[in-house]
């Protein structure tokens, strides 16, 4: 018997996408595992289910079993803050919960920002992590992180970025809800056609998430609260608006 790994089968999707890899290897990855019993493979990557049930992807839509990688429970999530630097780093309580909040318990993002914070501590020889540690060490990491500008990325087109920066924005003041958005981007003057599916697929990507406030009521809000303070340093909302303006207006 074979196992067959696959790390980042994102790049060999992206090859379909520019041509660069053959329309056939999907078809080839099926035919693989579908004529062969002694060949098992896994195959990781941050592609989401519904992209694989497009015409060009169709080939690689239910062939296995789907598991998704979640964030942590809290618990864990504390545990990954604290159990590595254990006799090394004392992290406050307030800090702890920080770090554990900042990155909305997805461990990659914790263990990212555990190692900037404890690069911090041992250029300044400090033992004791506090909030402020916690706060310069987030600031740090978003300056330029390619996790997030991939995620950016990710979000596909103007139009969701542009929606991305308005929950961000108004959900410092209000709940956003799907009324509230409808509304602010009417007085926008921007067309709020395909709302529904723009929201959708942010979820879908887990860039926004969404809460239940009351039956029937929707509150979103940005997944990573990192994820934040990433977009107030590298981008622009405005341009995102001024592009939707001027391609509705042609």
């Amino acid at each position: 018997r074979l196992l067959f790994m696959l790390d980042e089968f994102d790049k060999v999707l992206e090859g379909l996408d520019s041509g660069l890899t053959k329309q056939t290897v999907p078809e080839n990855f099926r035919s693989l595992f579908h004529d062969h019993k002694g060949i098992s493979g896994i195959i990781t990557g941050s592609r989401r289910i519904r992209r694989l049930r497009e015409e060009k992807y169709s080939a690689l839509f239910g062939i296995g079993l789907h598991i998704p990688v979640k964030a942590l429970d809290e618990k864990a999530a504390i545990k990954l803050v604290t159990e590595p630097v254990q006799g090394q780093l004392r992290y406050i309580k307030e800090a702890r919960s920080m770090v554990v909040e900042e990155c909305a318990c997805q461990p990659y993002l914790i263990q990212y920002l555990c190692h900037t914070i404890f690069q911090i501590c041992k250029r300044e020889e400090v033992r004791a992590v506090s909030p402020e540690i916690v706060d310069r060490a987030a600031t740090d990491l978003v300056q330029d992180n390619e996790h997030f500008r991939h995620l950016w990325d990710e979000a596909g087109t103007d139009r969701k970025r542009y929606l991305v920066c308005l929950i961000d924005r108004l959900s410092e003041d209000e709940r956003v809800t799907y009324d509230v958005l409808s509304e602010y981007l009417g007085s926008e003057g921007i067309s709020t056609q395909g709302l529904d599916g723009s929201l959708e697929d942010l979820l879908e990507r887990e860039i926004i998430s969404r809460d239940e406030v009351r039956p029937g009521v929707t509150e979103y809000q940005l997944e990573v609260p990192l994820f934040s303070r990433w977009i107030s340093s590298n981008e622009d909302e405005s341009i995102y608006k001024e592009r939707i303006l001027e391609t509705q207006d042609h």
